[in-house]
């Protein structure tokens, strides 16, 4: 017998594979990043799980160009292009980035996003963060990628992937406003901190 928790992530999974299908993507060349987010069954629970942890935003959105900056003083890396990076995350990136601005046609190509890419260089200053990825995805370079008009950054590495999403921050309108996108990045706070 299936619990509650299987049931659910098959609606997810199942979703996943209509979103594709929208999009013309195959599901064997999308992989699912780590994305964190809490189910909420009512509004009431997502209005008390924000209550909980509000004192923990501050609404301050920042540019992508500001998080580049930021990731630039940071690490040292090196700008490649969007298409030299694996087929696999090309294509979750495509998928997200156009679901974040949510296009409604069936088109999965770039023409209309602009996404700025990066890899950390092998060096002395990325040396603790190249050493985090053996558990993460073994060898692979540690890929940054920002796209500039759906506010959308990624990295193959899992706790990365989550410290650029909350260096972008929340919007003043979803927080004033309560939105889904605070519930988001407030579980994402949580679960990066430990609170």
């Amino acid at each position: 017998m299936l619990n509650k928790l299987h049931i659910d992530i098959m609606k997810k999974i199942g979703r996943l594979k209509n979103i594709l299908l929208r999009l013309s993507i195959p599901k064997e060349n999308a992989t699912i990043g780590y994305i964190i987010a809490e189910h909420f069954d009512n509004d009431k629970k997502e209005a008390e799980f924000i209550d909980k942890y509000i004192e923990y935003v501050v609404p301050e959105k920042k540019s992508i160009n500001e998080v580049i900056i930021y990731f630039n003083e940071l690490f040292d890396l090196e700008k490649i292009a969007f298409d030299d990076i694996p087929k696999k995350y090309y294509n979750l990136m495509l998928l997200n980035a156009k679901l974040k601005l949510t296009v409604k046609n069936n088109n999965s190509d770039k023409t209309d996003l602009d996404f700025v890419v990066f890899k950390l260089k092998d060096t002395k200053k990325n040396k603790s963060l190249l050493d985090t990825r053996k558990t993460d995805i073994k060898n692979e370079d540690v890929i940054l990628v920002f796209e500039n008009q759906s506010d959308y950054v990624y990295s193959n590495l899992n706790w990365l992937n989550v410290y650029m999403y909350l260096c972008l921050g929340i919007s003043e309108h979803d927080y004033y406003n309560r939105t889904v996108n605070l519930s988001e990045y407030i579980y994402n706070l949580k679960e990066f901190y430990g609170l």
